[in-house]
Formats: C-alpha cells, structure tokens, sequence
C-alpha cells in the first residue's frame, strides 16, 4: 500500500473518531450524547478527488473540507447521511484560499509528486 494511502487512510480513521493519537480531550455528557460515531461496519465512501455528485448507498461520505459544497452536504444529510470533513492538517496545497498565509521558509518540496 502506498504511503499516500495509509496516510489517507489514517485522515479518514482519524475523522471518523475511531482512532486517537495522543491525549485528547473528553467530551461532555451532553456532547457524548449527542457525538456521532460510527460503529464497526459502517459504509462509506472516500471523495476527496471530484464532488459526492451521484449519492451512493452509503452511511458516511469523506469530503474534502475546502472542495465540498454546504449544498453537498446538506443533499447528504437529507438522504440520511453523515458527512465527516477531511483536513490534511500542515500541508499547502496551491487552490487553498489560505494558500498566502504559509510563509516559503515552512513550504517543502513536492510530496509524493500530488499536483499543487
């Protein structure tokens, strides 16, 4: 399995709240109630390269959180959906609106050769 796959892959376990590295914070009780999380088995589908256009038979979508319109996700949500943001938090991609915020001394060179 690549690299860029795992890392994907850990994204998703990550947002999906399976998965905690480190310490985290414990939820309230009003918040554990409320919290979705998804049990083992739960159908999802990964779209993080074109638009969640054509809903499948799924319980969750992965969407990029930058890419993905409130219109999506509310089409999702409406068919009985979970939507769950992906972030790839501390990288720089050249379409992101805070593209200009990242100062070139912390830019690297090009990661496993993804465009932008």
């Amino acid at each position: 399995m690549k690299a860029l796959t795992k890392a994907v892959l850990l994204g998703v376990v990550l947002a999906a709240g399976v998965l905690s590295l480190g310490a985290t914070p414990s939820p309230s009780p009003a918040e554990a109630e409320t919290r979705w999380q998804p049990a083992p088995g739960t159908s999802w589908q990964g779209q993080l390269s074109s638009p969640a256009e054509a809903l499948l038979d799924v319980d969750a979508y992965d969407l990029d959180g930058f890419d993905t319109s409130k219109a999506t996700v509310d089409r999702i949500h409406a068919n009985g959906g979970k939507a769950i943001c992906y972030i790839n938090v501390g990288s720089w991609e050249n379409w992101w609106l805070d593209k200009g915020r990242f100062p070139k001394r912390v830019l690297g060179r090009d990661y496993y050769g993804w465009p932008g």
